[in-house]
């Protein structure tokens, strides 16, 4: 993630401004899950629990959709992000 920072915030990625990066697992399925633990134990740990499981990790970019009444946060997996980017 700090790898990529300078490079991606700000910048269009899919018809997108990212505005803000996190790590998140690559599963959707288990994104409830890792939200919940890190609600109870910090983001920190919940990394390292997932980690030290074996799963997936991504970074994700987010940007914020105001086309709707109630603003949406759209995530954008960041994996490819030198092809997202056009490096």
């Amino acid at each position: 993630m700090e790898r990529i920072k300078d490079t991606a915030i700000g910048a269009p990625v899919k018809g997108r401004l990212i505005e803000s990066l996190f790590i998140s697992p690559t599963d959707w399925e288990q994104m409830t899950d890792f939200m919940n633990l890190r609600i109870r134990k910090g983001e920190e740990t919940a990394l390292i629990e997932f980690d030290n499981a074996g799963k997936s990790l991504s970074v994700y970019g987010v940007s914020v959709n105001n086309e709707f009444d109630v603003p949406r946060w759209d995530m954008t997996i960041m994996d490819n992000w030198e092809l997202m980017m056009g490096n």
